[in-house]
């Protein structure tokens, strides 16, 4: 499962592990990895998931767990003995970054494939699908130059499309070589799931059948968004689910499987040989990275970034907002020149951010976006001695959001000593504007006040270096500004 929002996923795993021994013959482990920010957690079991306690928790707990990004699987052991070690996902970290893989199918030419020791990664188990995975990233870590940081997903999705097409063309060639009179039985059948952090998940299919079975191996995909509608698992139909009752209104949400978990009519079966990348919940089939780098010398067009960004509602307030940012506007003309303001943003090298803010509907969305994207440091106004935690509840922040999201340091900042100048930038209300010395920042930002429904002459005259009328305007020039900076969404 793939989200824009932190969204639980017990209704769909709660069908998964049916066939975990119940309703299918995937009966020899299961496995889940789901991450929580730039952490993972990782549940692994050689039992059925059918009447696995730890499953069963995972499906039904009243205090579910809420995340972007989720890949489960079930194992029917084809190459491999039945041993935890060789159960899905395996994981690794890469760049910085926790990967997750599962994959379904059979690779006879990674069966008894024996890895270059001095690689990077290894296997730990005895699977082709492990040994497939490992082979993946160590491809990743020799031809990617991460030394001005890691590749875009767009250059992610290039190399991989490339990649998995030779995995299969090596498959096909082993085929005819190892059984030339019959070689439709070494077929490599190549259906994966592959995460990657915390919003992007990247999806393969080459589909077929083992000889002698009549199970199609396939992957199938179904992305729910407003408005959303009743749906019923297919291996227990007592089950339903009202999606408009439980799902967040602004929430995208993409779940892929083998097969179709609900009975709607709405999921597509993927193409032979097609490579999906999800990221916040929106499917990409064709992402292009010279488009990326075209929308980004271009902010005003928003089509284009459309595609770059798919975790923003392109027909909501905060983007009509940045069309009207980017152009001259008619209350003050030196109020929203779009790229200038783009161009104060990549100047950041921290932020501290007014705790007040917390009020804007916008907070955290904004907020994981120069933290992720940027990876710039985020402390809140206020003492140093201090609890930052304290300090944004004090300003209205929920301290269960507070504690999920955990992207703010530890304690919180002062303002800078006597005749010295942060290095941070300060998000400020603009009601606040005058309570802080704000020459001890090397820029300032500014946000319209709740109290304020509209910008008066005296907000217009403030001398900062960016006003804006919400965090969710801020939010999106910070991604218009990091795909300026790094070529990606």
């Amino acid at each position: 499962m793939n989200a824009r929002t932190p969204t639980d996923f017990q209704f769909s795993f709660k069908g998964f592990t049916e066939r975990g021994g119940a309703t299918d013959i995937h009966a020899d482990g299961w496995g889940l990895a789901t991450y929580a920010g730039r952490g993972i957690q990782a549940f692994h079991e050689k039992q059925p998931s059918c009447s696995s306690p730890i499953a069963n928790l995972l499906s039904s707990s009243t205090d579910p767990i809420k995340t972007h990004n989720v890949l489960a699987h079930i194992r029917y052991a084809t190459v491999g003995a039945t041993a935890l070690e060789n159960v899905h996902p395996f994981t690794r970290e890469l760049w910085g970054r926790n990967w997750a893989f599962a994959h379904n199918g059979d690779l006879p030419h990674f069966s008894n494939v024996t890895l270059n020791p001095s690689s990077r990664f290894q296997a730990v188990g005895t699977t082709d699908s492990e040994a497939v995975f490992t082979h993946i990233l160590n491809r990743l870590n020799d031809h990617f130059d991460t030394t001005n940081g890691a590749p875009s997903s767009c250059e992610l999705f290039n190399f991989l499309k490339m990649l998995a097409s030779e995995i299969i063309e090596e498959g096909r060639q082993f085929a005819v070589e190892n059984n030339p009179e019959n070689p439709n039985d070494y077929q490599p059948i190549f259906n994966f799931l592959m995460t990657c952090g915390e919003g992007l998940q990247f999806a393969f299919c080459y589909p077929g059948k083992r000889p002698n079975s009549e199970c199609w191996n396939s992957l199938h995909y179904i992305t729910r968004r407003a408005p959303f509608k009743k749906a019923r698992l297919v291996d227990n139909p007592e089950i339903e689910v009202d999606f408009a009752a439980v799902t967040d209104p602004n929430d995208v949400v993409s779940v892929i499987a083998t097969q179709p978990l609900t009975a709607e009519d709405d999921w597509i079966e993927m193409k032979k040989e097609e490579l999906l990348m999800f990221e916040y919940g929106q499917p990409f089939g064709t992402p292009n990275c010279e488009e990326a780098e075209e929308a980004s010398d271009s902010i005003t067009n928003i089509k284009s970034l459309e595609k770059l960004t798919p975790n923003v509602e392109f027909d909501s307030p905060d983007m009509l907002a940045l069309e009207t940012l980017t152009q001259s506007n008619p209350h003050n003309n030196n109020f929203g020149k779009g790229d200038d303001t783009i161009k104060e943003i990549n100047k950041f090298s921290s932020i501290t951010i007014d705790p007040h803010l917390t009020s804007d509907p916008s907070f955290w969305d904004y907020c994981l976006i120069p933290s992720d994207q940027g990876g710039l440091t985020l402390n809140v106004l206020g003492p140093p001695n201090e609890f930052a935690s304290d300090l944004l509840v004090g300003g209205g922040a929920n301290l269960d959001d507070v504690e999920y999201y955990g992207i703010f340091s530890t304690m919180g900042s002062a303002s800078p000593a006597p005749n010295q100048v942060s290095n941070s930038a300060l998000i400020i209300s603009s009601s606040n504007l005058n309570s802080v010395d704000r020459s001890k920042y090397s820029k300032i930002v500014s946000v319209l006040s709740a109290e304020e429904s509209t910008m008066s002459q005296t907000y217009a005259n403030t001398e900062v270096d960016i006003k804006v009328s919400s965090l969710g305007e801020l939010r999106a020039l910070s991604i218009c500004s990091y795909a300026l900076l790094n070529k990606k969404s």
